[in-house]
Protein backbone atom coordinates (compact mmCIF):
# COMPACT_ATOMS: atom_id res chain seq x y z
CA UNK A 1 0.00 0.00 0.00
CA UNK A 2 2.79 2.29 0.98
CA UNK A 3 4.23 1.84 -2.68
CA UNK A 4 1.18 2.08 -4.47
CA UNK A 5 0.93 5.47 -2.54
CA UNK A 6 4.06 6.33 -3.33
CA UNK A 7 3.50 5.20 -7.22
CA UNK A 8 0.43 7.88 -7.40
CA UNK A 9 2.79 10.71 -5.50
CA UNK A 10 5.46 10.63 -8.40
CA UNK A 11 3.62 10.15 -10.82
CA UNK A 12 2.11 13.59 -11.24
CA UNK A 13 5.33 15.10 -11.56
CA UNK A 14 6.43 14.52 -14.92
CA UNK A 15 9.99 14.38 -14.43
CA UNK A 16 8.91 11.14 -12.66
CA UNK A 17 6.71 9.81 -15.33
CA UNK A 18 7.37 6.95 -17.10
CA UNK A 19 5.85 8.48 -20.33
CA UNK A 20 5.42 5.93 -23.81
CA UNK A 21 8.46 5.78 -25.93
CA UNK A 22 7.00 6.42 -29.77
CA UNK A 23 9.18 6.06 -32.90
CA UNK A 24 8.43 8.95 -35.23
CA UNK A 25 10.99 8.20 -37.75
CA UNK A 26 13.54 5.76 -39.39
CA UNK A 27 15.50 7.11 -42.22
CA UNK A 28 18.82 6.37 -44.06
CA UNK A 29 21.74 9.13 -44.33
CA UNK A 30 22.68 9.85 -48.04
CA UNK A 31 26.18 8.88 -48.12
CA UNK A 32 26.49 5.16 -47.11
CA UNK A 33 26.94 4.25 -43.31
CA UNK A 34 28.31 7.80 -42.61
CA UNK A 35 31.46 8.21 -39.76
CA UNK A 36 28.89 11.22 -37.94
CA UNK A 37 30.89 12.54 -35.37
CA UNK A 38 27.88 14.56 -33.95
CA UNK A 39 24.20 16.21 -34.88
CA UNK A 40 22.07 18.54 -33.93
CA UNK A 41 18.06 19.51 -34.46
CA UNK A 42 15.16 21.33 -33.43
CA UNK A 43 11.82 21.82 -34.55
CA UNK A 44 9.20 24.63 -35.26
CA UNK A 45 5.48 24.81 -33.62
CA UNK A 46 4.48 22.68 -36.22
CA UNK A 47 6.64 20.19 -35.31
CA UNK A 48 8.71 20.01 -38.46
CA UNK A 49 12.05 18.58 -37.58
CA UNK A 50 15.18 19.87 -38.82
CA UNK A 51 18.14 17.16 -38.41
CA UNK A 52 21.72 18.28 -39.48
CA UNK A 53 25.30 16.55 -39.32
CA UNK A 54 28.58 16.48 -40.95
CA UNK A 55 30.33 14.11 -42.94
CA UNK A 56 33.61 14.16 -44.87
CA UNK A 57 34.01 17.32 -45.44
CA UNK A 58 29.86 18.14 -46.31
CA UNK A 59 27.11 19.30 -44.43
CA UNK A 60 23.92 16.98 -44.50
CA UNK A 61 20.32 18.15 -43.82
CA UNK A 62 17.26 16.17 -43.17
CA UNK A 63 13.69 17.75 -42.22
CA UNK A 64 10.96 15.56 -41.14
CA UNK A 65 7.31 16.50 -41.60
CA UNK A 66 5.21 15.42 -38.33
CA UNK A 67 3.62 12.27 -39.42
CA UNK A 68 7.84 11.33 -39.85
CA UNK A 69 8.46 11.71 -43.31
CA UNK A 70 11.34 13.09 -44.31
CA UNK A 71 10.53 16.55 -47.06
CA UNK A 72 13.65 17.31 -47.50
CA UNK A 73 17.19 15.37 -47.50
CA UNK A 74 20.13 17.46 -48.77
CA UNK A 75 23.99 17.43 -49.04
CA UNK A 76 25.59 20.70 -48.87
CA UNK A 77 29.22 20.42 -50.29
CA UNK A 78 31.84 22.39 -48.44
CA UNK A 79 35.89 22.09 -49.11
CA UNK A 80 36.69 19.08 -47.47
CA UNK A 81 37.15 20.73 -43.52
CA UNK A 82 36.59 19.75 -39.77
CA UNK A 83 33.74 21.49 -38.68
CA UNK A 84 31.29 20.93 -35.29
CA UNK A 85 28.56 21.68 -34.77
CA UNK A 86 28.09 25.00 -32.36
CA UNK A 87 24.04 25.30 -32.17
CA UNK A 88 20.49 25.76 -33.51
CA UNK A 89 18.01 28.22 -33.54
CA UNK A 90 14.34 28.49 -35.32
CA UNK A 91 13.43 32.51 -35.84
CA UNK A 92 11.81 34.83 -38.34
CA UNK A 93 9.92 31.58 -39.66
CA UNK A 94 13.35 29.48 -40.84
CA UNK A 95 15.31 26.97 -39.46
CA UNK A 96 18.99 27.70 -38.82
CA UNK A 97 21.41 25.30 -38.09
CA UNK A 98 25.62 26.55 -37.14
CA UNK A 99 28.56 24.51 -37.46
CA UNK A 100 32.37 26.34 -37.01
CA UNK A 101 34.90 25.27 -39.36
CA UNK A 102 37.18 24.85 -37.10
CA UNK A 103 40.01 24.65 -39.52
CA UNK A 104 39.67 28.64 -40.57
CA UNK A 105 37.28 29.38 -37.75
CA UNK A 106 34.45 30.43 -40.16
CA UNK A 107 31.19 30.32 -39.21
CA UNK A 108 29.07 27.95 -40.98
CA UNK A 109 25.03 28.61 -41.00
CA UNK A 110 22.28 25.85 -42.60
CA UNK A 111 19.16 28.03 -43.77
CA UNK A 112 15.84 26.54 -44.03
CA UNK A 113 12.53 27.19 -44.57
CA UNK A 114 8.97 27.00 -42.18
CA UNK A 115 8.58 23.87 -44.31
CA UNK A 116 11.63 22.46 -43.90
CA UNK A 117 12.67 22.62 -47.22
CA UNK A 118 14.81 25.10 -49.91
CA UNK A 119 17.79 24.60 -47.28
CA UNK A 120 20.98 26.14 -48.42
CA UNK A 121 24.15 27.30 -46.46
CA UNK A 122 25.95 30.53 -45.43
CA UNK A 123 29.33 31.19 -44.69
CA UNK A 124 30.50 34.09 -42.59
CA UNK A 125 34.01 34.95 -41.25
CA UNK A 126 33.93 36.26 -38.33
CA UNK A 127 37.39 36.18 -36.04
CA UNK A 128 40.31 38.38 -36.92
CA UNK A 129 43.87 37.11 -36.67
CA UNK A 130 44.73 35.22 -33.42
CA UNK A 131 41.32 35.48 -32.09
CA UNK A 132 39.70 32.80 -30.47
CA UNK A 133 35.97 31.75 -29.98
CA UNK A 134 35.52 30.73 -25.93
CA UNK A 135 31.48 30.26 -26.23
CA UNK A 136 28.60 29.50 -28.95
CA UNK A 137 25.43 29.84 -27.09
CA UNK A 138 22.11 29.35 -28.68
CA UNK A 139 18.92 28.73 -26.38
CA UNK A 140 15.31 29.16 -28.79
CA UNK A 141 15.85 32.59 -31.11
CA UNK A 142 19.41 33.43 -30.03
CA UNK A 143 22.46 32.78 -30.89
CA UNK A 144 25.48 34.46 -29.88
CA UNK A 145 29.01 33.60 -30.57
CA UNK A 146 31.83 35.07 -27.74
CA UNK A 147 35.51 35.41 -29.09
CA UNK A 148 38.59 36.70 -26.90
CA UNK A 149 41.31 38.41 -28.48
CA UNK A 150 44.17 38.66 -26.20
CA UNK A 151 46.81 40.92 -27.50
CA UNK A 152 43.95 43.52 -27.64
CA UNK A 153 42.36 42.34 -24.65
CA UNK A 154 38.70 42.41 -26.00
CA UNK A 155 35.77 40.05 -25.90
CA UNK A 156 33.54 40.18 -29.05
CA UNK A 157 30.02 39.41 -28.94
CA UNK A 158 28.33 38.24 -32.15
CA UNK A 159 25.02 37.57 -31.85
CA UNK A 160 22.67 36.08 -35.05
CA UNK A 161 20.51 38.58 -36.59
CA UNK A 162 18.03 36.34 -38.26
CA UNK A 163 16.25 39.04 -40.12
CA UNK A 164 19.46 40.13 -42.18
CA UNK A 165 21.24 36.60 -41.93
CA UNK A 166 24.71 38.32 -40.90
CA UNK A 167 26.09 38.77 -37.80
CA UNK A 168 26.13 41.96 -35.40
CA UNK A 169 28.62 42.22 -32.87
CA UNK A 170 30.01 44.46 -29.65
CA UNK A 171 33.42 44.96 -28.16
CA UNK A 172 34.00 44.82 -24.45
CA UNK A 173 37.70 45.32 -23.44
CA UNK A 174 38.46 43.18 -20.21
CA UNK A 175 41.01 43.81 -17.51
CA UNK A 176 44.54 41.97 -17.03
CA UNK A 177 43.13 39.06 -15.11
CA UNK A 178 40.16 38.22 -16.91
CA UNK A 179 42.52 38.14 -20.57
CA UNK A 180 44.97 35.25 -18.74
CA UNK A 181 41.80 33.09 -16.84
CA UNK A 182 39.40 33.39 -20.37
CA UNK A 183 42.67 32.50 -22.59
CA UNK A 184 42.02 28.61 -24.08
CA UNK A 185 38.71 27.93 -22.06
CA UNK A 186 35.51 26.44 -23.89
CA UNK A 187 32.35 26.79 -22.15
CA UNK A 188 29.69 24.63 -22.26
CA UNK A 189 26.41 26.01 -23.15
CA UNK A 190 23.51 24.89 -20.77
CA UNK A 191 19.62 25.38 -22.04
CA UNK A 192 17.45 25.98 -19.82
CA UNK A 193 15.10 23.11 -20.44
CA UNK A 194 14.47 19.69 -19.01
CA UNK A 195 16.45 16.22 -19.35
CA UNK A 196 20.04 17.79 -19.30
CA UNK A 197 22.41 15.05 -18.92
CA UNK A 198 24.60 14.62 -15.18
CA UNK A 199 27.74 15.39 -17.55
CA UNK A 200 26.63 18.87 -18.77
CA UNK A 201 25.93 19.68 -14.87
CA UNK A 202 29.27 18.19 -14.46
CA UNK A 203 31.48 20.62 -15.93
CA UNK A 204 33.25 23.35 -14.78
CA UNK A 205 32.65 26.07 -17.47
CA UNK A 206 29.01 27.09 -18.45
CA UNK A 207 27.77 29.15 -20.53
CA UNK A 208 23.82 30.75 -20.30
CA UNK A 209 21.33 32.87 -21.95
CA UNK A 210 18.90 33.78 -19.11
CA UNK A 211 16.99 36.18 -20.58
CA UNK A 212 17.34 38.32 -23.95
CA UNK A 213 20.47 40.36 -24.20
CA UNK A 214 21.50 38.46 -21.54
CA UNK A 215 24.40 36.20 -21.62
CA UNK A 216 26.27 34.40 -18.19
CA UNK A 217 29.37 32.30 -18.16
CA UNK A 218 30.48 30.47 -14.95
CA UNK A 219 33.49 29.61 -13.67
CA UNK A 220 33.73 26.68 -11.00
CA UNK A 221 37.17 26.94 -9.15
CA UNK A 222 38.02 30.16 -10.35
CA UNK A 223 41.54 29.91 -9.79
CA UNK A 224 44.43 27.13 -10.12
CA UNK A 225 44.47 23.52 -10.49
CA UNK A 226 40.10 23.75 -10.05
CA UNK A 227 40.32 25.06 -6.85
CA UNK A 228 38.81 28.18 -5.08
CA UNK A 229 35.47 29.84 -5.26
CA UNK A 230 32.62 30.49 -8.52
CA UNK A 231 33.35 33.79 -10.69
CA UNK A 232 30.22 34.71 -12.61
CA UNK A 233 30.31 36.93 -15.95
CA UNK A 234 27.42 38.71 -16.46
CA UNK A 235 27.48 40.16 -20.16
CA UNK A 236 24.32 42.78 -21.10
CA UNK A 237 24.13 42.62 -24.93
CA UNK A 238 22.73 46.14 -25.07
CA UNK A 239 24.83 47.53 -22.95
CA UNK A 240 28.17 46.34 -24.23
CA UNK A 241 29.11 45.80 -20.75
CA UNK A 242 30.38 42.81 -18.85
CA UNK A 243 30.07 42.53 -15.34
CA UNK A 244 32.09 39.86 -12.94
CA UNK A 245 31.79 38.55 -9.39
CA UNK A 246 32.89 35.85 -7.03
CA UNK A 247 31.06 33.63 -4.76
CA UNK A 248 31.74 31.23 -2.58
CA UNK A 249 33.61 33.30 0.72
CA UNK A 250 30.81 32.25 3.13
CA UNK A 251 33.08 30.32 5.03
CA UNK A 252 34.15 27.44 3.74
CA UNK A 253 36.69 26.05 1.01
CA UNK A 254 35.30 25.32 -1.84
CA UNK A 255 37.68 22.72 -4.54
CA UNK A 256 37.65 20.62 -7.64
CA UNK A 257 34.37 18.67 -5.20
CA UNK A 258 32.14 21.63 -5.92
CA UNK A 259 30.45 22.60 -8.83
CA UNK A 260 27.48 24.91 -9.08
CA UNK A 261 24.44 25.51 -11.96
CA UNK A 262 22.07 28.33 -12.33
CA UNK A 263 18.66 28.22 -13.19
CA UNK A 264 15.96 30.54 -13.36
CA UNK A 265 17.16 33.21 -11.17
CA UNK A 266 19.38 30.96 -9.03
CA UNK A 267 22.47 29.43 -8.56
CA UNK A 268 22.79 26.28 -6.37
CA UNK A 269 25.94 24.87 -5.52
CA UNK A 270 26.93 21.24 -4.52
CA UNK A 271 29.85 20.48 -2.37
CA UNK A 272 30.79 16.77 -1.72
CA UNK A 273 33.64 14.95 -0.17
CA UNK A 274 33.80 12.36 1.68
CA UNK A 275 33.36 14.36 5.54
CA UNK A 276 30.46 16.38 4.37
CA UNK A 277 27.70 17.11 1.42
CA UNK A 278 26.30 20.58 1.29
CA UNK A 279 23.76 22.01 -1.14
CA UNK A 280 23.20 25.44 -1.13
CA UNK A 281 21.01 28.32 -3.39
CA UNK A 282 21.79 31.49 -3.85
CA UNK A 283 19.72 34.92 -5.40
CA UNK A 284 21.14 35.16 -8.65
CA UNK A 285 20.81 38.67 -8.22
CA UNK A 286 22.91 39.47 -5.07
CA UNK A 287 24.50 36.08 -4.26
CA UNK A 288 22.21 36.31 -0.74
CA UNK A 289 21.99 32.80 0.27
CA UNK A 290 18.49 31.34 0.15
CA UNK A 291 18.79 28.44 1.53
CA UNK A 292 21.07 25.35 2.73
CA UNK A 293 21.08 21.96 3.74
CA UNK A 294 24.35 19.93 5.18
CA UNK A 295 24.87 16.65 5.97
CA UNK A 296 27.98 14.43 7.17
CA UNK A 297 28.42 10.47 7.57
CA UNK A 298 26.70 10.37 11.02
CA UNK A 299 23.49 12.59 9.83
CA UNK A 300 20.65 10.75 7.04
CA UNK A 301 20.41 12.39 4.38
CA UNK A 302 16.71 13.61 4.61
CA UNK A 303 15.90 15.32 1.56
CA UNK A 304 16.38 11.94 -0.34
CA UNK A 305 13.12 11.55 -2.04
CA UNK A 306 14.67 8.34 -4.22
CA UNK A 307 17.22 5.81 -3.05
CA UNK A 308 20.69 6.42 -4.47
CA UNK A 309 21.17 5.47 -8.01
CA UNK A 310 23.38 4.04 -10.18
CA UNK A 311 23.43 5.13 -13.69
CA UNK A 312 26.21 2.90 -16.24
CA UNK A 313 26.89 2.41 -19.66
CA UNK A 314 29.54 1.77 -21.76
CA UNK A 315 30.50 0.02 -24.71
CA UNK A 316 31.82 -3.31 -26.38
CA UNK A 317 31.03 -4.75 -22.91
CA UNK A 318 33.32 -2.78 -20.96
CA UNK A 319 32.45 -1.62 -17.62
CA UNK A 320 34.44 -0.08 -14.86
CA UNK A 321 32.45 -1.66 -12.59
CA UNK A 322 30.00 -4.59 -12.51
CA UNK A 323 26.28 -2.93 -13.16
CA UNK A 324 25.02 -6.61 -10.94
CA UNK A 325 27.16 -5.56 -8.00
CA UNK A 326 25.53 -1.91 -8.27
CA UNK A 327 22.23 -2.77 -8.30
CA UNK A 328 21.48 -2.03 -4.80
CA UNK A 329 20.16 1.42 -3.97
CA UNK A 330 21.36 3.06 -1.03
CA UNK A 331 18.85 5.02 1.08
CA UNK A 332 18.77 8.28 2.77
CA UNK A 333 20.38 6.67 6.50
CA UNK A 334 23.14 5.19 4.60
CA UNK A 335 24.99 8.76 4.38
CA UNK A 336 28.51 7.37 4.97
CA UNK A 337 28.59 5.23 2.07
CA UNK A 338 26.73 8.16 -0.20
CA UNK A 339 29.25 10.34 1.11
CA UNK A 340 32.14 8.16 -0.18
CA UNK A 341 30.73 7.70 -3.38
CA UNK A 342 29.73 11.24 -4.06
CA UNK A 343 33.64 12.21 -3.59
CA UNK A 344 34.55 10.08 -6.69
CA UNK A 345 34.31 11.61 -9.69
CA UNK A 346 33.11 15.27 -10.27
CA UNK A 347 29.83 16.40 -8.24
CA UNK A 348 26.41 18.12 -10.21
CA UNK A 349 23.51 19.69 -9.05
CA UNK A 350 20.54 19.28 -11.68
CA UNK A 351 17.20 21.70 -11.08
CA UNK A 352 14.60 21.12 -13.06
CA UNK A 353 10.85 22.45 -12.90
CA UNK A 354 7.86 20.40 -13.47
CA UNK A 355 5.58 23.72 -13.63
CA UNK A 356 3.44 22.83 -10.36
CA UNK A 357 5.35 24.63 -8.01
CA UNK A 358 7.98 22.54 -7.26
CA UNK A 359 11.53 21.82 -8.03
CA UNK A 360 13.09 18.19 -8.98
CA UNK A 361 16.62 18.67 -8.15
CA UNK A 362 18.69 15.53 -8.66
CA UNK A 363 22.02 15.52 -6.59
CA UNK A 364 24.87 13.44 -7.85
CA UNK A 365 28.04 12.91 -9.32
CA UNK A 366 29.43 11.92 -12.51
CA UNK A 367 32.38 9.66 -13.95
CA UNK A 368 33.63 9.23 -17.32
CA UNK A 369 36.64 7.60 -19.61
CA UNK A 370 37.80 9.37 -22.71
CA UNK A 371 36.96 6.19 -24.63
CA UNK A 372 41.21 4.96 -24.14
CA UNK A 373 42.18 6.11 -20.91
CA UNK A 374 40.76 5.85 -17.39
CA UNK A 375 38.47 6.66 -15.12
CA UNK A 376 38.53 9.80 -14.22
CA UNK A 377 39.02 10.60 -10.15
CA UNK A 378 39.34 13.67 -8.16
CA UNK A 379 42.61 15.32 -8.80
CA UNK A 380 43.42 14.18 -12.03
CA UNK A 381 45.35 16.91 -14.82
CA UNK A 382 42.76 18.73 -16.44
CA UNK A 383 41.06 17.33 -19.56
CA UNK A 384 38.60 16.69 -22.21
CA UNK A 385 36.71 13.66 -22.02
CA UNK A 386 34.55 12.48 -25.04
CA UNK A 387 31.00 11.28 -24.15
CA UNK A 388 27.95 10.64 -26.85
CA UNK A 389 26.67 13.85 -25.71
CA UNK A 390 30.17 15.82 -26.87
CA UNK A 391 33.49 16.74 -25.34
CA UNK A 392 32.94 17.49 -21.57
CA UNK A 393 35.51 19.46 -19.39
CA UNK A 394 36.73 18.43 -16.07
CA UNK A 395 38.41 20.01 -13.48
CA UNK A 396 42.07 19.69 -12.91
CA UNK A 397 44.82 19.16 -10.51
CA UNK A 398 47.84 16.77 -9.89
CA UNK A 399 46.68 13.24 -9.67
CA UNK A 400 46.04 9.71 -11.99
CA UNK A 401 43.82 7.72 -13.96
CA UNK A 402 42.62 4.09 -13.12
CA UNK A 403 41.42 1.45 -15.29
CA UNK A 404 40.99 2.11 -19.14
CA UNK A 405 39.94 -0.40 -22.05
CA UNK A 406 37.21 2.11 -23.06
CA UNK A 407 34.73 4.53 -23.16
CA UNK A 408 32.52 4.47 -20.13
CA UNK A 409 30.09 6.72 -17.99
CA UNK A 410 28.30 6.56 -14.72
CA UNK A 411 25.93 8.53 -12.54
CA UNK A 412 25.35 8.17 -8.95
CA UNK A 413 22.71 10.36 -8.00
CA UNK A 414 19.41 10.83 -5.83
CA UNK A 415 16.15 12.87 -6.56
CA UNK A 416 15.09 15.60 -4.24
CA UNK A 417 11.58 17.82 -4.18
CA UNK A 418 11.56 21.54 -3.59
CA UNK A 419 9.62 24.47 -2.98
CA UNK A 420 9.83 26.73 -5.92
CA UNK A 421 9.76 29.57 -4.02
CA UNK A 422 11.59 29.32 -0.69
CA UNK A 423 13.37 25.86 -1.83
CA UNK A 424 12.07 24.41 1.40
CA UNK A 425 12.31 20.40 0.76
CA UNK A 426 8.63 18.87 0.35
CA UNK A 427 8.09 16.27 2.31
CA UNK A 428 6.72 13.34 1.80
CA UNK A 429 5.21 10.00 4.13
CA UNK A 430 8.32 7.36 3.60
CA UNK A 431 8.67 9.13 0.14
CA UNK A 432 11.85 6.42 -0.36
CA UNK A 433 10.88 5.41 -3.96
CA UNK A 434 10.47 6.92 -7.38
CA UNK A 435 10.35 6.30 -11.01
CA UNK A 436 13.10 6.52 -13.39
CA UNK A 437 13.45 9.04 -16.30
CA UNK A 438 12.59 7.35 -19.48
CA UNK A 439 14.86 9.25 -21.48
CA UNK A 440 18.24 9.23 -19.09
CA UNK A 441 16.87 5.04 -19.12
CA UNK A 442 17.05 4.93 -22.68
CA UNK A 443 19.96 6.98 -23.38
CA UNK A 444 22.01 4.69 -21.00
CA UNK A 445 20.31 1.38 -21.82
CA UNK A 446 19.53 2.00 -25.40
CA UNK A 447 22.29 3.68 -26.44
CA UNK A 448 25.66 3.26 -26.62
CA UNK A 449 28.87 5.36 -26.59
CA UNK A 450 29.35 4.63 -29.81
CA UNK A 451 26.08 6.98 -30.65
CA UNK A 452 25.74 9.82 -31.60
CA UNK A 453 22.42 11.91 -30.60
CA UNK A 454 20.95 14.86 -29.61
CA UNK A 455 17.69 15.98 -27.49
CA UNK A 456 14.94 18.62 -28.69
CA UNK A 457 12.06 19.55 -27.56
CA UNK A 458 8.73 18.70 -29.56
CA UNK A 459 5.66 20.10 -28.47
CA UNK A 460 5.05 18.74 -25.33
CA UNK A 461 7.17 15.99 -25.61
CA UNK A 462 11.25 15.45 -26.13
CA UNK A 463 12.68 13.63 -29.40
CA UNK A 464 15.78 11.82 -29.64
CA UNK A 465 17.59 12.08 -32.74
CA UNK A 466 20.21 9.00 -32.40
CA UNK A 467 22.49 7.36 -35.39
CA UNK A 468 24.59 4.13 -34.98
CA UNK A 469 26.72 3.57 -37.88
CA UNK A 470 26.43 -0.01 -37.97
CA UNK A 471 22.36 0.68 -38.03
CA UNK A 472 23.19 2.38 -41.14
CA UNK A 473 20.08 4.33 -40.41
CA UNK A 474 18.91 7.85 -38.32
CA UNK A 475 16.11 6.84 -35.72
CA UNK A 476 13.87 9.61 -33.97
CA UNK A 477 12.26 8.38 -30.91
CA UNK A 478 9.48 10.13 -28.43
CA UNK A 479 8.99 10.57 -25.40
Amino acid sequence: MKKLTLWLVFTSLSFYLLSAQTSLASFEPIAAKPKIAALQSNTNAANILGISYAFNGSLYWNALNDSGEVVEKKKLRLDGTRVRPRGTVYAANQFFHFYENTDNHTMLVIEASDSGRESKLAKQQLLQKKENFIAHLADKNEFYALALHRKSKTLRVFRFNPTTQTFDVKEILLKDYLVDKLHKVKFRPIAQVKNLMPHEAATPLKGYLLATDKILLTIDGAKARGQGPTELLAIDWEAGTLENRIMGENGFALDDHSKSFVFQDRIFRIIATKERLTLRAYNLNDLEKIQEFHYTPKTPIDIMDSPFHTESSGNDGFYLFDPSRNAKDLEKDQAKKILKKLAVGAPFVLPESNGEGELLLTVGTHIATNGGGGMFMPGTPGTTISTPGGPVAMPGSPGMFVGGGGSYRLSRFFYTRLNATNLSHLSTDDSEESGVNPIRQFIDETLTAKHVYALTPYGDKTAIVHYLRSDKRIKVDLF
